[in-house]
């Protein structure tokens, strides 16, 4: 390599101003594993490429662009004085969201996370709050329009985790799954697995529950259960599954109380 005066100048200050990157977690705040996938993924540039395994000080990493980088992730960021329940750390936020924190990283950077929030600049990437939620729409769900994770499909339906699990194993009467399902793959190869919301949703209007079904006749329970045997209307098969009892509503036509 050739250089002229002010670059080898310019190069050397970057040099002396340097740091391994066993040393960039410190710097940044955040964990090993970011750090190094920021680097690899040359989101933070490495003074200069050089093959694997070649010692020089030109691999080291520019604090220049260590500081450029965290000037970045604040000016696409909200100074707020206290953050919203809700938000978490940018370690938590990608264990609830299972997508990762390196991924969450450049999302902030292109703009896609508009609810992104920090307390102190000082805190870096360790300070940085967003919310799980945005990351599963804008970043996993967005790979796969019209499908949803199994977070948001738990309000869709207004199931809770355990009858949640059980009615995504269900199967239709031709032996199908119940709810339609698809896969995408993370940066890491994890696999994630959606749901399909126009299922989710149908199911939710073509069924309902002997809880609500009391509600909206305004009567017990047991005078709801013995109302519906009597007119020869049965739960469906899987109901157990679901840990209550579901009804067709096109069962319920003409139900008189």
């Amino acid at each position: 390599m050739v250089f002229d005066a002010d670059t080898s100048e310019n190069l050397i200050r970057r040099i002396q101003s340097s740091v391994k990157l066993a040393e960039l977690p410190e710097k940044l705040n955040c964990t090993r594993p970011l750090a190094t996938q920021l680097v690899s993924r040359r989101i933070i540039p490495r003074i200069a490429e050089m093959p694997v395994g070649h010692f020089c000080l030109l691999k080291r990493i520019a604090l220049d662009d260590v500081e450029a980088f965290l000037a970045a992730m604040m000016q696409n960021a909200e100074k707020v004085e206290r953050i919203s329940d809700g938000l978490f750390n940018l370690q938590s936020a990608a264990e609830r969201a299972r997508w990762p924190a390196v991924d969450i990283v450049e999302a902030i950077l292109d703009g896609k996370l508009q609810n992104v929030k920090y307390l102190d600049a000082s805190a870096k990437l360790g300070g940085v709050f967003v919310d799980p939620a945005e990351i599963r729409e804008n970043l996993v769900s967005a790979l796969l329009p019209g499908f949803l994770l199994m977070e948001d499909a738990e309000v869709v339906v207004g199931l809770k985790k355990g009858p949640l699990s059980a009615l995504l194993g269900m199967k239709s009467e031709d032996g199908e799954p119940l709810i339609g399902r698809q896969s995408v793959w993370n940066s890491k190869g994890g696999e994630i697995v959606l749901y399909s919301a126009d299922d989710l949703a149908a199911f939710r209007r073509d069924h309902a529950s002997l809880k609500c079904l009391a509600e909206r006749y305004q009567v017990g329970l047991k005078a709801m259960k013995k109302t519906l045997a009597g007119n020869g209307i049965s739960p469906i098969p899987q109901t157990k599954k679901l840990f209550a009892e579901y009804y067709r509503e096109e069962d319920l036509h003409g139900l008189q109380i």
